[in-house]
């Protein structure tokens, strides 16, 4: 295993030290894609390996002898490849959000203030409010008992509440960046703190309390990217200051969710565990050897059909594949499908290298294009959905629901829908302003 950990070290520091680069400034940092990325990388693909390679957590992780017994079986040569392949994945995504960055960044970009009247943002947030309040009344017996105490029949409504939060989520940003066009004066504290976000963050509390603790921190690195893009740069004190804190009471959380000790061990082999129990499905692929060089992302595809209401098409579940009816043995105990099977199912080993090309690609175009306050929700919204969703969650639900139908389905039909409306009640009579190119609000 030597030569396994110095190519691990090299791995980590290499990938750590481009996106230190892309995302530190003179003024602070700046919680970008580059550095969000990276921490994908390193928490749920690397950090695994560290752990199985060093031992780190022996005998310390629920997962126990299963955990273990699962990477020793792993053929040294396959965790080289691996190695390898981490690499080349990182690499691929720094170089096309490099050359997005150079292509788009030169480009006289002309901010378009949308038309819409954002006091209309009422109507989708009470929408989402009286959705997340149904929602929320019959999971009460499974409010604030983590996942240990969740009713029975009850499991199945949290998804929609999720949903909920995701769409207020969505809103808000909306009616902030409105309020940042009108009013160039205005602060993060007051674009961040009015009463839609109030509402918003009320109902992602009663989703972390059903157990969902990385939606509710999805959400803060939304919030994170939001300000250090779009405002101010973070100094990096008070920053780590922030992260200690906020990984310390997600910890915290783990460990009381399912009744376990609050010692300063107990909360960090509970926020180990969070990257160990998901790697399993990608250790157990390790040991298959499911990885080939290019396959056709048909599962990836297929998933889609579940954004098309059952209304429409009530035969759609039918023609949604399953790779584990095609011949795959996709091993998930805890149900967290690590991105590397998914990437692996769909893409395989030099297909997932160009499509971390593309995917950088593409959120370096959202963050330099820059042209209209949707470029700015969706680029934030997406962002907080790379280091955690996108690396723990299968593609169905991180690219499909989380990605695709609500950080650019969702805020793409709610603009239109304001436009409609605004236009019905008062119709343009001139041209909307336009503003120079891209400016820092605040």
């Amino acid at each position: 295993m030597i030569i396994v950990a110095i190519l691990l070290i090299l791995v980590i520091a290499t990938i750590a030290t481009i996106a230190w680069r892309m995302s530190i400034t003179s003024t602070g940092l700046e919680v970008n894609h580059n550095l969000l990325c990276a921490f994908g990388f390193l928490l749920y693909w690397l950090f695994p390996i560290a752990v199985g390679v060093f031992r780190l957590f022996p005998g310390a992780s629920t997962a126990g002898d299963v955990w273990y017994g699962l990477f020793d079986a792993i053929p040294e040569e396959e965790l080289i490849l691996f190695l390898c392949l981490t690499a080349g994945c990182a690499m691929a995504f720094f170089g096309g959000s490099h050359i997005g960055k150079l292509l788009y960044r030169r480009k006289t970009n002309v901010y378009r203030r949308l038309y819409f009247a954002k006091n209309l943002v009422v109507l989708p947030a009470i929408i989402g409010v009286a959705l997340s309040a149904v929602y929320a009344f019959f999971l009460r017996g499974a409010l604030f008992r983590g996942y240990t105490k969740t009713l029975e029949g009850q499991v199945t409504l949290g998804g929609p509440l999720i949903a909920s939060s995701l769409f207020l989520l969505a809103a808000s940003l909306i009616y902030s960046t409105k309020m940042a066009e009108n009013d160039p004066e205005a602060t993060f504290k007051k674009l961040a703190t009015h009463k839609y976000f109030v509402c918003f963050w009320i109902v992602a509390i009663l989703v972390m309390s059903l157990g969902n603790r990385l939606y509710f921190m999805s959400a803060i690195v939304t919030m994170l990217v939001y300000r250090s893009v779009y405002f101010k740069r973070l100094p990096l004190a008070q920053l780590a200051i922030f992260v200690a804190a906020i990984v310390f009471a997600a910890g915290l959380f783990g460990s009381l969710r399912f009744g376990g000790k609050t010692s300063s061990a107990q909360i960090l082999v509970s926020v180990a565990e969070e990257p160990l129990l998901t790697s399993i499905s990608m250790l157990a692929s390790l040991k298959q050897g499911i990885d080939t060089p290019v396959r056709v992302p048909v599962f990836l595809l297929s998933s889609f059909l579940n954004l098309v209401p059952s209304a429409l098409f009530p035969s759609k579940v039918s023609f949604m594949l399953d790779a584990t009816q095609s011949g795959f043995d996709i091993y998930v105990p805890n149900g967290a499908t690590h991105s590397y099977t998914s990437f692996m199912i769909n893409f395989g080993d030099l297909g997932t290298i160009a499509a971390m090309f593309f995917i950088g690609l593409g959120m370096s175009r959202l963050k330099y294009r820059d042209h209209s306050l949707l470029d700015r929700v969706v680029y934030v919204m997406l962002a907080g959905c790379i280091p955690f969703t996108f690396f723990r969650d299968p593609f169905s639900t991180s690219i499909v629901k989380n990605m695709c139908q609500f950080s650019i389905f969702t805020p793409w039909a709610l603009v239109v829908v304001l436009q409609l409306i605004t236009l019905a009640i008062k119709p343009r009579t001139v041209s909307p302003t336009r503003g120079d190119s891209k400016t820092q609000f605040g």
